[in-house]
């Protein structure tokens, strides 16, 4: 769907477009056809700035093309009066509904209910879910709900809804937090306040059990619910709002939709935490825009301004002896390693004095973050040693509370470093514990962390066309999850070296032109170690080189962080 859709509106889409169009038409091939013909058609997705903004006002589940309208009327227009109406009940309860909750709603009798159900199954409009004690049914496509539910006037639409979710709650009182999503859309659906705050607060629930369960879609489009129901419920609470919003960021985050995090939903959320005079809240929100802009491009942004300002941000609202102490220090760190006027002793100063404080507060998540960073920034053969205890111990922590991408982070970077350090069994458990959490969390930067990995053991084994098939499998992932500069900047560094020894090392000053161009960095941040202007600049390495300067933290950072073709995978080959 993802291909049709590019191939139809000639240009390419979010890959929650393709998500929402798969749940619309369940891959029916003419169903697919017409919705996309539709969208392009009405214009319903709209590109601003060279990115895709959605599809505007109406949302996709709520618009049939007239030509498949007409088909769905076709087989609708078989059922009898009295199946019809049951049906439009029906609608409102959902594509899944139990028959006890539509028997509460319904007035016809038992024997007349059951005629009419019979019926709308005879003509294959519903399915038969129904398991050992309990009665179910489901609509046998999404449009023949929708077509019903359209049909229906709106102050009949709202009686139902508001209806349906108090028998929900009647029904599911001992698992309501099961069935969160169901009432919080038919509560949204109502005017009453009281209503509305159920909605929010089924919406928060439901939103917590979809990321506990990976389904960071899911979470998305409950959250942005909740927002929307506290717009017109109490507009003026800016603690709520704020709330809400900095609990999409990290939905948003995995979901992949990194960079709408700092430039739309964490910036929202940071100018409200400002008029609270709200330290935690904006240092939350500093955090989250700045994980979405390395989820987006890693290393590659950190000398944007926006990338800077969030920093800066950080910095001023992080309060000391605390976990966004670490998290601050550890942006910092990172922005200063791009930087040609720091010194390299600065900057381990200060992640060595993070880690320091991370270890003091024993808080798993700063710790795997720092550690992580002091592992990619401070591997010299002096602190090789000390570096090596660090990622030993910290990889055999428990990791329950730890975020895929933090836990994906320290296995891809130790991982390495037992690799150049010559032990090959202990960097292949942890090579396999990186993609065991990347097939269970389904984190797209975990996922495109553990095709690095095995990017760097096909170098080092020699198997350089597997290399590059690598990729190209990681530029097409970061394209497909939401993190496109992501996966080209570490498909640069996963074929460089591959390059190299196929006569192809000129593709590799291709890609660090692209990766630079969309990065949207400034020049001035020039390697001093091999001329690479790979941090920002609009120029690739290897112009106007200098003398190697042991010193300067850009030979440091580049040297470790695979910014550009003298990364870790090429010292270990």
């Amino acid at each position: 769907i993802h291909r049709m859709i590019k191939a139809v509106s000639g240009e390419d889409a979010p890959w929650s477009l393709a998500e929402a169009m798969y749940k619309q038409t369940e891959g029916n091939p003419l169903f697919i056809q017409e919705m996309l013909r539709y969208i392009v058609e009405e214009g319903m997705v709209t590109r601003q700035d060279g990115r895709w903004k959605g599809l505007g006002d109406k949302p996709l589940e709520m618009s049939i093309p007239e030509g498949l309208r007409d088909v769905i009327g076709k087989r609708l227009s078989r059922l009898g009066p009295e199946s019809n109406r049951l049906l439009s009940i029906a609608a409102v309860i959902g594509r899944d509904f139990a028959l006890e909750t539509l028997r509460q709603l319904s007035d016809l009798e038992e024997e007349s209910l059951v005629t009419a159900l019979e019926e709308a199954l005879k003509v294959g409009v519903l399915e038969d879910q129904s398991r050992p004690g309990v009665i179910r049914y489901r609509f046998a496509h999404a449009f023949f709900r929708q077509t019903l539910y359209e049909e229906m006037s709106a102050p009949r639409r709202l009686r139902l809804h508001q209806q349906v979710a108090r028998a929900l709650e009647g029904q599911y009182g001992a698992r309501l937090e099961e069935h969160a999503a169901e009432m919080a859309e038919h509560f949204a659906q109502s005017t009453d306040p009281a209503d509305l705050q159920k909605a929010i607060h089924y919406s928060e629930l439901a939103a917590g059990r979809a990321s506990a369960v990976y389904a960071y879609s899911e979470a998305v489009r409950l959250l942005e619910q909740a927002i929307e129901v506290q717009e017109v419920l109490d507009p003026d609470d800016k603690t709520k709002r704020c709330d809400l919003l900095l609990d999409l960021s990290e939905a948003l985050l995995p979901a992949g939709e990194p960079l709408r995090v700092p430039e739309e939903t964490a910036e929202k959320a940071f100018g409200l935490a400002e008029a609270l005079d709200d330290r935690a809240r904006a240092s939350r929100a500093c955090r989250l825009a700045l994980e979405g802009l390395q989820r987006y491009g890693t290393g590659s942004m950190t000398t944007t301004p926006l990338y800077r300002r969030w920093v800066e941000r950080a910095d001023r609202y992080a309060a000391p002896e605390t976990s966004e102490r670490v998290y601050a220090d550890d942006a910092r760190a990172l922005f200063m390693a791009g930087q040609t006027d720091v010194h390299w002793s600065e900057v381990a100063a200060l992640v060595r004095g993070s880690l320091e404080l991370a270890q003091k507060l024993d808080t798993p998540d700063a710790l795997f973050q720092i550690a992580h960073r002091f592992i990619l920034l401070a591997s010299t053969p002096q602190n090789m040693e000390e570096i090596l205890r660090l990622a030993d111990d910290v990889t055999r922590r428990p990791r329950e509370t730890v975020s895929a991408r933090t836990q994906g982070q320290l296995l891809q970077f130790s991982a390495l470093l037992y690799l150049n350090w010559g032990e090959r069994a202990r960097a292949e458990d942890l090579r396999r514990q990186l993609e065991d959490l990347a097939a269970r969390a389904r984190d797209a930067d975990a996922i495109m962390r553990s095709l690095v990995v095995e990017g760097a053991f096909a170098t080092v084994d020699g198997r350089l066309e597997e290399a590059m098939l690598l990729g190209e499998r990681l530029v097409a992932l970061g394209e497909e999850l939401g993190n496109p500069l992501f996966g080209l900047v570490y498909a640069t560094n996963v074929t460089s070296t591959a390059r190299l020894h196929l006569g192809r090392g000129n593709e590799t000053l291709v890609n660090l032109r692209e990766t630079t161009r969309r990065a949207g960095g400034g020049a001035k941040n020039k390697c001093r170690y091999t001329g690479c202007y790979g941090h920002g600049s609009r120029e690739p390495f290897g112009r106007g080189q200098r003398k190697p300067d042991p010193g300067h933290v850009s030979t440091a950072y580049h040297r470790r962080s695979g910014a550009c073709a003298i990364s870790a995978p090429n010292r270990a080959a």
